[in-house]
């Protein structure tokens, strides 16, 4: 007070003023740093005491740069990490021609991201701040005072965003994750446990005829079949979510076409045994036998789906089908109704589908010829034990012949999955 005494009127007045400017002054430095709020009379003090403005804003934006590349930096390492357990998690999803990895121009644009981000964290609030009232922002800025309308109103409208986002995000993985589950239970019409697959390739040049073509395959079949723990083996032209498989219009005994629609089905050989390795299930009549060969009758299996939509309540047995139009091609009589398989894909419907002998495929097609299928064998135990005894079978009936493809049915139906399964994994 003696001090105070000691001042003129004018000198006093002067020196409010310009406190009140350097409050003012400090109030919108403050905005460019995300606590502004609390640090707002912090650096009024400070700019009280003699700090410029320019020197304010250079220790705000150095701090919020600081704190932005550190968080770019983090970012970047758990993408690092996050990629190698991607990698270590299903890589047999994952696009071969388009690998994940950490991409340069991703990370120049991440460091971009930090800055521009620091900027507008500063630049927007400083905006604002120029149009806020110095006395308000003071009392908001004071221990004693609670938070403005403003911000109690901006605070409300941030946690409305973020509890709907999360929302959001919550109900989709839980959609995806209900989405998996049902894709795990979805009947495929085999079982894929304890078979072995593996793919056989038989060159023209040594395999001219489709009797050599045949031959080569009852041969390897009769040599696998006698291995310890094979309990059922077969012949399939498709493997089942393995190969796509497209259609072969027919001619249906008895049935009259509608206009505009032809008779069809997916066309699909096997040999005998490969009904019994798959554990496909038979509906009405019977599977194929070795007694199914070139020179006997031509028969033909159907799938449940098109013995419904060409037969009379589905009663396909003993019916008569012609693969092609071509008159000059024999009937062949169906002698069994198999249950629908997922083929194409877990998720596609099952289609109209005939099976032929694989014996007599050339007879049905007049001189066609399969030289590439499939050999699918059930095990009584673990089938990866039986994959070198298999390779030894067929060296025994080739040497020169090779074998690709060796998965069990299992990893088949798991590598079907691994694009949705990836996606849930994601999203989780």
């Amino acid at each position: 007070t003696d001090d105070a005494a000691t001042h003129d009127e004018g000198g006093y007045d002067e020196a409010r003023e310009q406190l009140a400017a350097a409050v003012a002054a400090a109030d919108r430095l403050a905005a460019l740093h995300p606590e502004a709020s609390g640090r707002a009379r912090d650096l009024a003090v400070r700019t009280a005491l003699g700090a410029t403005a320019n020197r304010l804003v250079r220790q705000l934006l150095a701090e919020g740069l600081l704190l932005a590349v550190a968080g770019a930096l983090l970012g970047v390492g758990i993408a690092a990490v996050g990629v190698r357990a991607l990698l270590a998690l299903d890589p047999t999803s994952l696009p071969p021609l388009a690998p994940v990895r950490l991409d340069p121009v991703v990370l120049a644009f991440t460091i971009v991201l930090a800055v521009v981000t620091t900027l507008v964290i500063g630049v927007v609030p400083a905006i604002r701040a120029e149009r806020r009232d110095v006395v308000t922002t003071l009392r908001e800025g004071s221990p004693q005072a609670t938070a403005g309308a403003a911000r109690h109103r901006l605070r409300g409208l941030l946690v409305v965003v973020e509890v709907t986002l999360a929302v959001v995000l919550v109900v989709g993985a839980a959609l995806m994750g209900r989405t998996l589950g049902a894709l795990g239970r979805v009947p495929l019409g085999f079982a894929p446990d304890r078979v072995l697959t593996l793919r056989l390739s038989l060159p023209a040049t040594r395999y001219p005829t489709p009797e050599r073509v045949t031959d080569a395959y009852r041969r390897a079949l009769d040599e696998i079949r006698d291995l310890p723990g094979v309990t059922a083996a077969g012949l399939v032209r498709a493997l089942p979510l393995a190969t796509t498989i497209g259609d072969w219009g027919v001619d249906v005994e008895g049935y009259e076409e509608p206009p505009g629609r032809n008779a069809k089905g997916d066309w699909q050989i096997v040999s005998d045994g490969a009904f019994e390795a798959m554990s496909v299930r038979v509906l009405a009549g019977r599977t194929f036998t070795a007694a199914d060969a070139a020179g006997a009758q031509p028969v033909l299996l159907v799938n449940e789906t098109m013995a419904r939509a060409y037969w009379p309540d589905g009663r396909a047995v003993g019916g008569r089908v012609r693969v092609g139009s071509d008159a000059a091609r024999p009937w062949a009589v169906v002698v069994g109704i198999v249950g629908d398989e997922r083929h194409n894909g877990v998720t596609a419907a099952p289609k109209e589908k005939f099976y032929a002998p694989y014996g007599q495929w050339s007879t049905l097609t007049a001189g066609n010829v399969v030289r590439s299928a499939f050999l699918v064998l059930r095990t009584s135990g673990d089938p990866r034990a039986l994959v070198a005894p298999v390779r030894e079978a067929v060296r025994r009936v080739d040497p020169n012949l090779p074998v690709a493809s060796v998965r069990t049915m299992r990893e088949v139906v798991a590598a079907a999955l691994a694009t949705p399964r990836l996606t849930g994994v994601l999203l989780g």
